[in-house]
């Protein structure tokens, strides 16, 4: 099994290289941290942690909440308004770590027991199989130890304001999502691999020129021509 960790800019189109990959890598399977994250808000211990932390406000029915439901074993009806507690975190540094500190070891773990059970359905002699870990904060949250590549994405800005764009994002929203993580040119540094995705198509979010092919053929082939020894020992704990 070989992992490799992508992560890149806001809207620089990095799950999309992930799945394009996918269908370039041999027997390769994703990942997806932010599906991961909304999956963990769903959580009874992470709710009544987060409700803890941020106060009722984060709820959708705030009124049905039992804090002390985990505790008893029971879970708690409420559930996370994704929107309202975004708000509270995006400019708010202090906030904002407060949230990765309750979200990312639980995912973490869960990412864990799942290479786990990846590498142990492999039997010795059959060919390797990849996992894309698509992660906008891998290097931020430490998930690269989990990694056996690392890759980040990286787009011009005015391709980066047309996806954003089509999000419904302003150019003012894209700059205040950019300042909640590493700068590109710094996850650019961290990484064994720079792919440029910028617009290499006539839909800058979907291209299908045959520059893109090429370029996404070369970053697959780039990868393969790079297989590493997967590591033997993984990290164990969050």
């Amino acid at each position: 099994m070989v992992v490799v960790g992508i992560t890149g800019e806001i809207a620089a189109g990095k799950s999309r290289v992930t799945c394009e990959l996918s269908q370039r890598l041999p027997i390769a399977l994703i990942i997806d941290a932010d599906r991961l994250a909304h999956q963990q808000l769903s959580d009874p211990d992470v709710v009544a942690a987060l409700t803890r932390r941020f106060g009722p406000t984060i709820l959708t029915n705030p009124a049905e909440f039992d804090p002390d439901a985990a505790d008893r074993g029971s879970s708690p009806v409420a559930s996370i308004n994704r929107h309202a507690l975004g708000r509270l975190v995006f400019d708010d540094p202090a906030a904002r770590r407060d949230l990765e500190t309750i979200l990312h070891p639980p995912m973490k773990r869960w990412t864990i027991a799942r290479l786990d059970e990846l590498a142990a359905a492999w039997t010795p002699g059959s060919p390797p199989f990849w996992v894309l870990l698509d992660a906008p904060t891998l290097f931020e949250a430490g998930w690269d130890d989990l990694c056996d590549l690392t890759v980040a994405v990286r787009a011009d800005q005015a391709s980066r304001e047309r996806r954003a764009a089509q999000r419904g994002w302003s150019a003012a929203e894209l700059e205040r999502r950019d300042r909640a993580q590493w700068s590109g040119d710094r996850k650019a540094s961290a990484a064994e691999i720079v792919f440029d995705n910028s617009d290499l198509g006539s839909d800058p979010d979907t291209p299908s020129s045959q520059q893109a092919e090429a370029a996404w053929d070369h970053l697959a082939q780039t990868l393969l021509q790079r297989l590493p020894h997967p590591s033997e020992e993984r990290a164990t704990s969050p």
